[in-house]
């Protein structure tokens, strides 16, 4: 098998039987699979994939899970059931925009062994499906530097992985993982880390923006726990991999600037001012 294309779904009824069609109309020279599971969704997702499932029986693989596990232990179980030589993400509210995808990802990764994993650029989608902006990302290798700066973006439903680097990834990133923190992000640390990450200019794959999204909300809760998580992602791969200590300070204190231009309480903004404060939340950090 060449390509595992890798599908978690959860209430996606009005996004699913797009995702699925992109990936169907591929038009592929070698041999593929979809692995698409259900996490106990409340609405028609396992009816549309049961429908796929039973006229792609060759090609559409169905799991479905007896408990919620969420999108992440969702990604790692389908990885688990993968036969392909290569991985091939698709959120289940994006798909791709070119049916070429596949064949031009696979051609640069056999033709580049030295390459583990390829994104390309993306097509912002709103809800309606009406059109956005495209991402902008320039064609070529991502610097570590240029991913965990945060000034780049890779789509998880634009990538495609070696299946052997992933466990790897997985094994090396354990914290990451068991922490559920954001995939696609951890991937592009690891990945740009060893310098086997390249991006394609094409833009090969939707990105749906969706308002009530953990990444799009305006709660500022849900705002307030992803630049947690994000925060912890950078510190965490810092603090447990080789780089020079001034970067390190460079992305801990631009991020430290970051979150306090966006503090959410006027008595937390007071406080963050003070010097005490950011001494003492920096000598938090290296004293592990």
């Amino acid at each position: 098998m060449d390509v595992s294309v890798i599908i978690p779904a959860y209430n996606v009824e009005r996004y699913l039987s797009v995702a699925l069609k992109s990936v169907i109309g591929q038009r592929f020279q070698g041999t593929y699979e979809i692995l698409v599971s259900d996490d106990v969704s409340k609405d028609s997702t396992p009816a549309i994939i049961a429908f796929f499932q039973s006229h792609y029986p060759e090609t559409v693989k169905s799991f479905s899970h007896s408990n919620n596990i969420g999108a992440s232990s969702s990604y790692l179980f389908l990885v688990g059931q993968a036969k392909g030589k290569y991985l091939a993400f698709l959120d289940s509210d994006d798909f791709w925009v070119s049916t070429d995808k596949l064949q031009l990802q696979f051609d640069f990764l056999e033709s580049h062994p030295d390459v583990g994993m390829v994104c390309s650029n993306a097509l912002f989608v709103d809800c309606e499906g009406k059109f956005g902006q495209n991402s902008l990302g320039k064609e070529g290798m991502v610097s570590f530097h240029e991913m965990i700066s945060g000034h780049s973006d890779v789509f998880c439903s634009s990538v495609m992985m070696r299946t052997e680097l992933f466990e790897t990834m997985k094994e090396e990133c354990k914290w990451e993982v068991e922490n559920k923190c954001l995939f696609d992000t951890a991937w592009a640390f690891w990945f740009s880390y060893y310098g086997k990450l390249y991006r394609m200019e094409q833009i090969l794959s939707s990105y749906r923006v969706l308002d009530n999204s953990d990444c799009h909300s305006t709660d500022s809760q849900k705002q307030f726990e992803l630049a947690k998580r994000y925060y912890a992602m950078k510190t965490h791969f810092l603090l447990t991999h080789d780089v020079p200590i001034e970067e390190k300070m460079e992305v801990l204190l631009n991020e430290y600037d970051y979150n306090f231009r966006n503090a959410f309480f006027q008595g937390e903004q007071k406080v963050r001012k003070t010097r005490t404060f950011k001494m003492g939340s920096l000598l938090k950090i290296f004293k592990i």
